[in-house]
């Protein structure tokens, strides 16, 4: 009998001195003019890195990938639940304005003030918040927005296995500093959506080749076109599943879930604002 463990890897550590230099991105200024560039935005370029500080050792950081995500007027970051766990405040997202220049801001100025901005899914190793547009960050919330994945490219349906796909993020953090460049891996689906164990029970995996490294957590796995544009997302790279023999898989949380979790945080406002209705209404 083989005896497998599953690994989700965490957040690839690295060097602050090294990795973010205000230098190579200046924080964009509220008069900053929003790009209007948005064909010249390559698919891969659409997927952003978020850095922490490590609490334990200011002098290095943890990092992760991620994207956004547009449903209607609303948008939403997505990430794996681990890193989500990692961020803070004055954790920088950095990523490629629409005119490919490197840019950053800090995660606070950007979600719903909040000492945890992250909603959390119950049974997959998935967090979305949302980003909201205030006084201040329209610049940032404008170029954000144009790098999303429209929420229609979300799968409902797993993939067929042998299914082409590319996975997009910053595995031990190479292309995340200077100007910005997130790696795109190509692969394949290797299984249908199974059950598989992690830390608190199971969830529902896609598995995927080739094993990737850490700091890929939180980037998304796509299907393209020939041109390279986005056909649909398959998924969120999380981790891999190993074994005693050194073997690897990938695993990716289902896009159905990172749908199902977004319609939740919109019927939770939803109910949240008719409950307010109604008080305003009974007073």
């Amino acid at each position: 009998m083989i005896k497998s463990r599953f690994l989700i890897p965490m957040t690839v550590l690295y060097m602050l001195a090294i990795q973010i230099d205000p230098s190579n991105a200046e924080e964009v200024s509220p008069e900053f003019p929003p790009s209007k560039h948005v064909e010249q935005i390559e698919t891969w370029d659409r997927v952003v890195c978020i850095k922490s500080r490590d609490a334990s050792n200011p002098q290095t950081g943890r990092l992760c990938s991620a994207f956004m995500i547009r449903k209607q007027n609303r948008l939403f970051l997505i990430t794996a639940g681990h890193a989500s766990s990692e961020t803070n405040g004055e954790s920088q997202l950095h990523y490629l304005d629409p005119q490919n220049q490197p840019q950053w801001v800090t995660l606070k100025s950007i979600v719903k003030p909040s000492k945890n901005p992250w909603n959390r899914d119950s049974v997959s190793d998935l967090a979305v918040a949302e980003l909201i547009q205030r006084k201040g960050n329209e610049p940032y919330i404008s170029h954000l927005n144009q790098l999303a994945f429209d929420e229609e490219l979300l799968a409902s349906t797993a993939s067929k296995r042998r299914t082409e796909i590319t996975t997009i993020g910053f595995p031990l953090g190479i292309g995340s500093s200077g100007t910005l460049s997130p790696l795109a891996v190509p692969g394949h689906i290797v299984s249908k959506e199974l059950p598989a164990k992690n830390d608190w029970g199971t969830e529902p995996i896609i598995f995927s080749s080739p094993p990737l490294a850490q700091g890929t957590s939180g980037g998304p796995a796509l299907i393209t076109a020939d041109d390279a544009t986005c056909e649909a997302v398959i998924g969120m790279y999380i981790g891999v599943m190993n074994d005693q023999s050194g073997a690897k898989l990938s695993k990716l949380v289902p896009s159905r879930l990172i749908k199902q979790l977004i319609n939740e945080a919109n019927q939770s406002d939803q109910s949240h604002n008719e409950a307010a209705e109604a008080k305003t209404e009974k007073n």
